[in-house]
């Protein structure tokens, strides 16, 4: 009581001491998950180190809005720019203001009116003369609120020339140089509004079926992610690729031919438009129609967590779904659970002890042949906090065996059953904190320099993208795809192995967690998303967004030297030979 008297606290309550600490908690857990834990995961100019001088961009629509922020960016990266812009007096403002930002003597303003055939050829024509090579085109230019059948000199509808066919033409025009540059890209500016479209080619012509004041805006966006498809499979090795973007919903002039309404609206709500349009930019499974009957998956550390939630998601999509356990009790457990909630018949459990390489041997031979095909494997089992140097009957290093090696074993092992398959997915669930690791392949039998607790972990993790690289750029023309991803910071059995101070913090920190269901929408992302067809060798974050993974992991001498250390570490080739 004296002590607390001396500190003036002698009159607090259990509740005032709550009100205290609790926020001072929160306020804590804000920081150490900014510290320690994922970052942002949205894309970041800042953490992008391209440099353009050399190169040529092409920006249509450049005299306001996204065009001409994103030819800010360009100039300010070194990029020679060409503003293509319908208004001339407004590109020149523009071309000044960026000019003042960036200090870039490489602007060049043209004049281009994409709902025109003709300036569309005067302007290819004069920019080839110029640019022998273009090495990006930003079909940005769009209109929005024209009244529909609004007819050009051309015979074409207004806004569907402004918002597709014009690019379709700007883009066909310019191949010559996007090709010559030896590796281009053209990114074509759509809208999640494409959703309410539909396709009638007589619009293009302001025939067809009536539309309402901005469908003829959706439609158009529509079409233009129908051409990005198209042109990217004409294009296909030729070094220029081609994608199409949705920007969100942003204060432009976009709503200028609306009503005076539509634009009333649009003033007052555009802080909060985000609300109306765009629902989440995280993918879900209830968008996701793919169904997997007659599909084998098989998937590692499925007994609770993580693997558990992405077989029970597989179970219900009618996979034939392989638990690979190395518990087999907690195994059983698992199976029963989803077999309750999905009905399924089709799960088969197996036993799997990643840190041998007899029990993985013994688990791909007998898999192999019950499987013959097998269309999904995702390496998910991982271990934390193991003391560093406990070192595996193989005379391998345990969380370096558990987290890394093992997966590497096994799925070399089951490659034939993948190739087999036709179309195949393999999904290596790594960590955000690989970008603590480093390589020393000295690590992978207890060796090399000293590491902390929490170390083997962030450096297998790191291992196991490097893995997930070089495994794709071997599959390449295969049909076998291999990614990796961050499932963020989920509640699971991760922290079993810490002492009791990491395990009381994470208990305490739980309630702000993921759950396992929402730690495998990544997986799952990975797993089925028809958008990811023939995407290999990348690296996704927890938000299923497509990322660069830490500078180390994107090394390919170093991914092609550990690929050879841990195919001689795990006996591959004479594992291979005996399967």
């Amino acid at each position: 009581m004296e002590l607390l008297a001396l500190l003036g606290m002698e009159a607090w309550s259990l509740g005032s001491c709550i009100s205290y600490v609790l926020p001072f908690l929160f306020l804590l857990l804000v920081v150490l998950l900014k510290l320690y834990g994922e970052g942002s995961d949205i894309w970041t100019l800042q953490s992008c180190p391209v440099d353009l001088t050399g190169k040529t961009a092409v920006v249509t629509g450049a005299n306001s809005g996204i065009g001409k922020a994103v030819s800010c960016e360009l100039a300010r990266r070194g990029a020679r720019v060409v503003l293509a812009c319908r208004r001339l007096p407004q590109g020149q403002k523009a071309l000044e203001d960026i000019r003042k930002v960036t200090g870039s003597k490489e602007l060049v303003l043209r004049e281009l009116d994409l709902s025109s055939v003709a300036s569309i050829q005067s302007f290819s024509q004069k920019l080839l003369q110029e640019e022998r090579h273009i090495h990006l085109l930003v079909n940005n230019a769009g209109a929005s609120g024209l009244p529909y059948k609004t007819i050009t000199s051309d015979g074409l509808e207004l806004t569907f020339m402004t918002n597709y066919l014009g690019h379709f033409l700007l883009t066909n025009l310019l191949l010559k140089g996007l090709l010559g540059a030896g590796s281009a890209r053209v990114v074509n500016v759509s809208s999640f509004r494409h959703k309410h479209g539909f396709v009638d080619e007589q619009h293009l012509v302001g025939a067809g079926c009536p539309l309402l004041s901005n469908q003829p805006y959706d439609c158009s966006k529509l079409l233009l992610i129908l051409f990005t498809r198209e042109l990217a499979q004409r294009l296909q090795k030729t070094g220029v690729t081609v994608n199409s973007v949705d920007p969100g919903i942003v204060k432009t002039e976009i709503m200028k031919n609306h009503n005076w309404l539509y634009r009333s609206i649009f003033w007052f709500l555009s802080v909060f438009l985000k609300l109306y349009g765009e629902g989440s930019d995280i993918w879900t499974l209830q968008s996701c129609p793919v169904d997997l009957t007659g599909k084998t998956a098989v998937v590692t550390g499925a007994n609770s967590g993580i693997g558990k939630a992405v077989s029970c998601e597989l179970a219900r999509r009618g996979a034939r779904v392989v638990l690979a356990c190395r518990r087999l009790p907690q195994g059983q457990k698992a199976l029963e659970d989803i077999r309750k909630v999905t009905g399924s018949k089709e799960l088969v459990l197996r036993e799997l002890d990643l840190s041998s390489v007899a029990s993985i041997q013994s688990f791909s031979q007998k898999l192999l042949q019950e499987e013959r095909h097998i269309h999904l494997l995702v390496n998910n089992a991982g271990a934390s906090g193991l003391p560093y140097k406990t070192i595996t009957s193989d005379g391998l290093e345990l969380t370096f065996m558990t987290n890394y090696l093992g997966h590497f074993l096994l799925t070399n092992l089951l490659l034939k059953g993948l190739l087999g398959a036709g179309s195949a997915r393999v999904v290596n669930v790594s960590s955000f904190r690989h970008k603590h690791g480093f390589v020393d392949e000295q690590h992978l039998v207890g060796a090399g320099c000293p590491l902390l607790s929490n170390q083997p972990y962030d450096c297998s993790k790191l291992l196991l993208i490097l893995f997930t690289r070089e495994l794709a750029q071997r599959l390449q023309k295969t049909g076998v795809t291999v990614n990796s991803v961050d499932p963020g910071i989920v509640k699971t059995e991760i922290m079993k192995n810490h002492n009791w101070l990491y395990r009381s913090i994470f208990w305490f920190l739980s309630v702000f967690l993921k759950s396992p269901a929402q730690g495998a929408i990544p997986v799952l992302y990975l797993s089925l998303a028809e958008e990811l067809d023939g995407v290999s060798g990348k690296y996704f974050t927890s938000k299923c967004k497509l990322t660069l993974p830490a500078e180390p992991a994107r090394d390919p001498e170093v991914a092609h030297s550990l690929w050879n250390t841990s195919a001689r570490l795990t006996n591959l080739e004479k594992v291979s030979k005996r399967e």
